[in-house]
């Protein structure tokens, strides 16, 4: 069985993935001239615990895709267990890449700061029935599945 950093590891990964497939709430890049490399802008919001963890993750990001974009990735310390009340505060500060516990999946859904992943049938293959579901209203996908 995996252990549970390096799960972590994993999906957070996948989070910083989702925004090169179109998934979540990314910016759009802003290309300075035509044949300039275009530079996306992102805010994350991870635990405190994970500051160092994410800090990693965004640099491995930023090198595998170095050749698509040049990155600006802000990590801000925001734990799951408060995030909605902070997303709620203000929805257009959103981060464009963050953790929540799942029971606020709803209340996110309902305030419309999350809505179905259009690659679920791949995410539901490669995660625990039990993480998928928690991740899920009426049989869809609105998240990643970050623990089993």
């Amino acid at each position: 069985m995996i252990n549970k950093k390096i799960r972590k590891s994993i999906s957070l990964a996948m989070l910083f993935s989702m925004i090169m497939t179109g998934c979540g709430k990314a910016k759009q890049p802003e290309a300075v001239e035509q044949n300039e490399k275009q530079v996306v802008s992102l805010k994350v919001w991870g635990s405190k615990d994970d500051q160092e963890l994410l800090a990693e993750i965004a640099s491995k990001f930023k090198q595998t895709y170095e050749d698509e974009a040049t990155f600006n990735i802000e990590i801000e310390p925001v734990n799951e267990d408060i995030c909605k009340d902070e997303i709620l505060k203000n929805i257009d500060e959103v981060a464009d890449v963050f953790a929540f516990a799942d029971d606020q999946l709803l209340t996110l859904a309902a305030a419309g700061v999350i809505t179905p992943l259009k690659d679920a049938d791949q995410i539901r293959e490669d995660n625990y029935e039990n993480t998928v579901q928690a991740a899920s209203i009426n049989e869809k996908l609105y998240a990643y599945p970050m623990t089993a």
